[in-house]
């Protein structure tokens, strides 16, 4: 049995690679088995979370657990051969989550944004945030990049700038609502970052941030505008 490391994982993956293997994975779901998120909480506040799915196709079955401490995850996913049950790899999954997370919106936004798209706004400058631009980027040839956020707005701009030679620069929320085309939010707010009224007719929207059901960061308004509604489960 192998053991890959996040070192390992960022320098055998490339973000193409995620996208293609989430492209494959949506395709065959429907012949697999798929794990509810089971969340497990502590009297000190720690969190231990699963979530699984068998993928016979691939021959695959697999697990993602994880801890939550002050709000922090670190995650492990262990395989399993669909075909014998032996144990094939485990991998640290830090940096396959962040792979993982941004194939899966860029697989959706390359079905569902406009083809024209030139404007990709987020609002968050996270991991998931860093994992979800250059992903986002393989799938629509956009001219800016529009950063919105609490704090490390300008470095985000800049790193984007300098390593992806797509012109990043910082706006306000309101502003990245506005003028997107393709806007992704990757916080963990609590109450709605905008008012759904900003948003342009056609505009594409990953509300990826929001896992739990007392965090939300769209409005009843965003999601009353909308032509249709995807979720990813």
């Amino acid at each position: 049995m192998k053991f890959l490391t996040n070192q390992q994982v960022s320098e055998l993956l490339a973000t193409e690679d995620a996208i293609a293997s989430m492209r494959e994975a949506f395709a065959h779901a429907a012949e697999g088995a798929h794990q509810g998120r089971v969340r497990t909480s502590a009297a000190n506040g720690v969190m231990l979370s699963m979530m699984g799915a068998v993928i016979p196709s691939a021959g695959i079955a697999g697990a993602k657990v994880y801890t939550t401490i002050k709000g922090q995850f670190k995650f492990v996913i262990q395989l399993f051969s669909s075909e014998t049950g032996a144990p094939l790899c485990t991998l640290e999954g830090d940096a396959m989550t962040g792979l993982r997370t941004a194939a899966a919106t860029a697989v959706a936004c390359d079905a569902l944004a406009r083809k024209d798209a030139a404007t990709l706004a987020v609002i968050g400058t996270g991991v998931q945030a860093r994992s979800h631009i250059p992903a986002l980027l393989q799938v629509r040839p956009f001219k800016e990049v529009l950063i919105a956020g609490l704090s490390g707005r300008e470095a985000l701009a800049e790193e984007v700038t300098r390593t992806l030679g797509v012109p990043a620069r910082v706006v306000s929320i309101d502003e990245a609502a506005a003028a997107a085309d393709v806007l992704v939010t990757v916080t963990r707010s609590a109450t709605p970052l905008f008012d759904g009224k900003l948003l342009r007719p056609g505009t594409f929207v990953a509300a990826v941030g929001a896992s739990k059901a007392n965090v939300r960061e769209l409005d009843d308004t965003a999601i009353g505008r909308a032509a249709a509604l995807f979720v990813e489960w």
